[in-house]
């Protein structure tokens, strides 16, 4: 299955997602646009690769797999236990996903996912749920938080 970022960038708010997109910006680059170079140092030990402009394209799409796979929880969650109260049927955030992302955990609950960009790879533990959620992506005709 083709994965495009940009069919699914609806999980993520815009507004959201420029801020986002900002806050990654100003962590690399200074007020006078001059690259922080001993960041990007560090980040050469994390198997990123040290050009800010893809270590910053990389953050925007970890932080929209963070949002489509609390999505996908949130979906798999109400199929796996319809009959509890939502409240107490799924309690995590797309900021979990995340930070954990950001601590190197890229499997969540038999999700896992890729370690560059944080896109699903596969579910194994309710493949057939994925695939019900990738058909109703395909589906849904405009945004789906704005």
């Amino acid at each position: 299955m083709k994965y495009n970022f940009n069919d699914y960038k609806n999980w993520v708010h815009p507004e959201e997602l420029r801020n986002f997109e900002k806050e990654a910006r100003s962590f690399v680059y200074t007020k006078k646009g001059k690259i922080r170079k001993h960041l990007l140092n560090d980040i050469k030990d994390i198997n990123t690769n040290p050009d800010p402009e893809r270590f910053i394209d990389a953050q925007v799409k970890k932080f929209q797999s963070a949002h489509r796979i609390h999505n996908y929880m949130k979906f798999r969650a109400y199929r796996e236990l319809p009959d509890v109260q939502e409240e107490e049927r799924y309690q995590f955030t797309p900021q979990w996903f995340f930070k954990s992302f950001m601590k190197g955990c890229y499997k969540f609950f038999g999700i896992e996912c890729c370690d560059c960009c944080g896109r699903i790879v596969r579910d194994t533990q309710n493949p057939e749920a994925y695939s019900r959620f990738v058909e109703h992506e395909k589906r849904m005709k405009g945004p789906t938080v704005h």
